[in-house]
């Protein structure tokens, strides 16, 4: 596995799968049945896997490569559900949050944090400005109103998803909140389980 900082290399779905991020490969074990599978292999060129994240009823896998391509991916036959197209302009992803079975928020090592509709032709929302540098980590509050960013920048951002937009920007949403104190990299955030809004928590070393 890969040692590198904001990488997602693991993740267990509500199917009770847990995805793994073996270099160039995804692999699935089924705790169900105790069973373990190759989900898929990156083309020459496109890897390493770099993240992977399943949709909250696991019915997608979320897989970016380390030539930035995003895909979304069928767990039953491995094929793309959805896949963004090469671009020597993209940076690279580093970290995802699910909104919603549909909704992706995906941020990148140059600090955009962007919603992405994968079930619709323009598959572009919004996106979150604030972060100046890499964002290593996103979590959205239950009622996925609220969402929460930290990174390189030594930055913790909260944003609220239903605040009135500008009409010059209206994809562009504002921060709520911003705690600048860090001294370090914020390298992980969680959600207070008890609090219904925007209780979080994070980490510097």
């Amino acid at each position: 596995m890969l040692d590198e900082d904001g990488f997602n290399l693991l993740d267990w779905g509500s199917n009770n799968v847990l995805a793994i991020a073996l270099g160039d490969t995804v692999c699935l074990w089924d705790d169900t049945n105790k069973s373990a599978k190759v989900l898929l292999q990156a083309v020459e060129g496109n890897g390493p896997i770099t993240s992977i994240s399943w949709s909250p009823d696991s019915t997608v896998l979320v897989v970016v490569f380390g030539n930035s391509v995003l895909a979304l991916v069928d767990p039953a036959t491995g094929q793309d559900v959805n896949v963004t197209e090469d671009d020597e302009n993209l940076t690279p992803v580093l970290s995802f949050a699910w909104r919603s079975n549909s909704i992706l928020t995906v941020v990148s090592s140059n600090g955009t944090v962007v919603d992405y509709d994968f079930r619709k032709d323009d598959t572009f929302i919004c996106f979150y400005n604030g972060h100046r540098r890499g964002v290593c980590n996103l979590k959205w509050s239950d009622n996925k109103r609220y969402l929460a960013s930290g990174g390189h920048d030594k930055l913790v951002h909260i944003w609220d998803a239903c605040m009135p937009v500008s009409q010059r920007h209206p994809r562009r949403h504002q921060w709520l909140h911003r705690i600048s104190s860090h001294t370090s990299i914020v390298k992980a955030l969680g959600r207070c389980p008890t609090q219904a809004t925007y209780d979080f928590w994070w980490r510097s070393p």
